[in-house]
């Protein structure tokens, strides 16, 4: 038996108890494996549903035999864009502001990189990046978050807010507007 079919089963095992998601330097370091290997053994993993890469080069590939693998989608976006914060149609679903579900999920990063499968990334100037990232809410293991109100602001200017008006509940984002217009309506 050739050494490289026992170290392609041991790869397997080994690729059973990782994290929910990988790169492929991180790969290459952990299997002592040259790049061009890395990326032959890659494109197996993914051609047998084994491991999903997350964008066309990103890098980075979700382990499909990590029970958590959908969950850390996030983080793994988090890896190859540390400054990306969600906006846009995606918060205001996730606020109730919208029912209608997103087509693709909009964020700002700081410095345009890969792209994401699912993901449209908006590159900002650094002055407008550190006005809204101040205002963004970070939790564990998910893209930083503008609030609804901020989100929506942000998309309208960079012209990815696709909602129609109607299908807003404006009194979400701003509900001093909507009891305003209610008094006006019954007064």
């Amino acid at each position: 038996m050739s050494a490289l079919y026992i170290s392609a089963r041991q790869r397997l095992k080994d690729l059973a108890v990782t994290g929910p998601f990988f790169s492929v330097a991180e790969m290459g370091t952990f299997f002592k494996l040259p790049q061009t290997d890395v990326h032959q053994m890659l494109h197996r993993w993914t051609k047998n549903g084994l491991a999903e890469p997350i964008g066309p080069r990103a890098g980075v590939y979700l382990n499909t035999l990590h029970p958590n693998h959908q969950g850390a989608l996030e983080s793994a976006i988090q890896s190859v864009h540390p400054s990306a914060i969600v906006i846009g149609h995606q918060v205001l679903y996730e606020e109730g502001v919208t029912t209608q579900i997103p087509p693709a999920v909009d964020v700002i990063v700081q410095k345009r990189g890969p792209g994401i499968t699912g993901y449209r990334i908006h590159q900002v100037s650094p002055a407008m990046y550190a006005g809204l990232a101040g205002e963004a809410m970070h939790q564990p293991g998910r893209l930083a978050r503008l609030p609804a109100r901020l989100a929506a602001e942000t998309a309208k200017k960079l012209h990815c807010l696709m909602l129609d008006p109607d299908d807003m509940e404006w009194s979400v984002i701003e509900p001093s507007k909507v009891s305003r217009a209610r008094r006006a309506r019954a007064g």
